[in-house]
């Protein structure tokens, strides 16, 4: 199967859970959301910039192709700041400049979030990889849409404060790309396999909708 293709499929099957349809996405676009509302979403997400690298790792230990193994492995290092920033550390500038960067305890949706990913990731190559071509490719399309309001509705606009968002809204779009090529290796044209990844990635959209769906709820009874 084609790469075109395959990636026609597994979009169809994360759609439903597009994170820019969400409620907590679209008032963002929006500008409806208040600082206090930003800050408690930055205090969330958090929890799951912290958490990729260990998801990325534990699709490392299961992959078998040396192509895949290298790109994985490209994608930890970036992560962690090997050569650069770590990314945690640029949400943490985000944090910081919204006012408060303080730790908070996750909110039972954030910890059901993070618990999916890691039980997709824990699983076969397939499994893993399709779930984190999700969890970039949807980072990549909502990364440059959340600058954008924060430099619209909260003028938020220096670098070092959008440095997180600014750096994935190109960098997942390769990083999605290499999990693509990895999920064909390891599905291998066999479409079993391809519906198989097709479930797993709609399974990370769903979860990556559960954490906002944490965000949201708090944001309502705010208000």
């Amino acid at each position: 199967m084609d790469l075109v293709t395959l990636e026609q499929r597994l979009s169809a099957a994360i759609a439903p859970h597009d994170l820019l349809c969400h409620p907590f996405y679209e008032a963002w676009s929006k500008g409806e959301l208040t600082e206090r509302d930003l800050r408690g979403y930055a205090a969330q997400y958090a929890h799951q910039v912290r958490a990729l690298p260990a998801l990325l790792g534990a699709a490392l230990a299961r992959c078998e192709n040396r192509d895949s193994r290298t790109a994985l492995q490209r994608n930890v290092d970036e992560e962690t700041g090997k050569d650069g920033v770590a990314h945690a550390e640029l949400w943490s500038r985000f944090a910081e400049a919204l006012g408060d960067a303080r730790d908070e305890a996750p909110l039972g949706e954030t910890t059901e979030a993070i618990d999916a990913l890691r039980a997709l990731a824990d699983g076969g190559d397939v499994d893993a990889l399709a779930a984190l071509w999700c969890y970039e490719t949807q980072t990549a399309n909502v990364s440059r849409t959340k600058r954008e309001g924060l430099a619209q509705f909260y003028a938020m606009t220096d670098e070092r404060s959008v440095s997180f968002f600014a750096l994935h809204e190109s960098l997942d779009v390769h990083h999605a790309g290499e999990l693509l090529a990895a999920v064909s290796r390891a599905t291998n044209g066999d479409d079993a396999l391809v519906s198989r990844a097709c479930e797993r990635a709609a399974d990370a959209a769903r979860a990556q909708w559960r954490f906002l769906d944490g965000v949201e709820r708090r944001r309502q009874l705010a208000a």
